[in-house]
Formats: structure tokens, C-alpha cells, sequence
């Protein structure tokens, strides 16, 4: 019995895991050339997207809603990032660091291209659509 518990435990945080399904994606050539880059999120890898894209997205391994997520910007040498409307600006990266680290409270995030989404009525929004697999292991929109 505690067996079936640990295993659906751990299917749980499977289905929830970005990463994990950011991982399955990208298997596949047709779907990965449109996946921004991610990786799991650390000091290093925030200073080396951010060097490569100057805006970026940090988000909780394990969350939806857009709950969590940060935009992360650079800027000459300035760096900011928002959380839900509240913006906070930094004049280095190390600082930056730290006040993301104490905000993410020791979650696992993840660190992601930025994408530029469009706005309307003054807000971001984002259209979305769900692929899942068919019998025949082919992809398919179902949503």
C-alpha cells in the first residue's frame, strides 16, 4: 500500500514537472525548433540567458496560472524584475540574484527565453495550445 502511494506520488509531480515535459517535448525535431530555450535555473544559467537574450522568464518547476513566474531584464549593466506588477531594480546581477533567491523561497525554477507577448487593453496575454500524444504516438492538438 505505502508503495502505490509513493508511485502515485511520483506520478503527480511527473504530470506537474515543466521541466520533465519540456524534456519529452524537445525529443521530438519538429516541435523543438519552436520551444523557447529553458533550463533548470541557477546562478550560471540566469547569467548566461540573460547575457544571451537580455529578458527572460523564471518560473516554478511545479506551477500554473502564471503563479511565481518572473521577468528577468538586463539592461547596460541594469538589472530588474517584475512579479506580478511589482517591479524592483537592481545595479548588479549579484544583488539580483539574491533578492530572486529569497522570493522563489527554495522552490526549483526554471529559466526560459524571453517571448515579447502581445497586450491588450494594456495587459500580456498568451494563446496556448495543447498537443498530447494519439495512439498511434503521433502529435495531436487536442485543446
Amino acid at each position: 500500500m505505502q508503495e502505490v502511494r509513493r508511485l502515485k506520488s511520483t506520478a503527480r509531480k511527473n504530470v506537474l514537472s515543466k521541466w520533465l515535459k519540456t524534456k519529452a517535448i524537445l525529443k521530438d525535431p519538429k516541435v523543438r525548433r519552436v520551444v523557447p530555450e529553458t533550463h533548470r535555473m541557477n546562478e550560471k544559467s540566469l547569467r548566461e540567458m540573460l547575457s544571451r537574450y537580455s529578458m527572460v522568464y523564471i518560473k516554478p518547476e511545479a506551477g500554473t496560472y502564471g503563479k511565481g513566474v518572473m521577468r528577468v531584464e538586463q539592461d547596460n549593466g541594469s538589472y530588474w524584475y517584475q512579479k506580478e506588477e511589482k517591479k524592483r531594480a537592481f545595479d548588479s546581477f549579484s544583488s539580483m540574484y539574491r533578492s530572486i533567491v529569497r522570493n522563489k523561497r527554495k522552490r526549483p525554477y526554471l529559466v526560459q527565453k524571453g517571448i515579447h507577448l502581445l497586450k491588450y487593453k494594456g495587459r500580456r496575454f498568451d494563446i496556448r495550445v495543447m498537443v498530447q500524444r494519439n495512439r498511434k504516438l503521433a502529435w495531436e492538438m487536442t485543446a
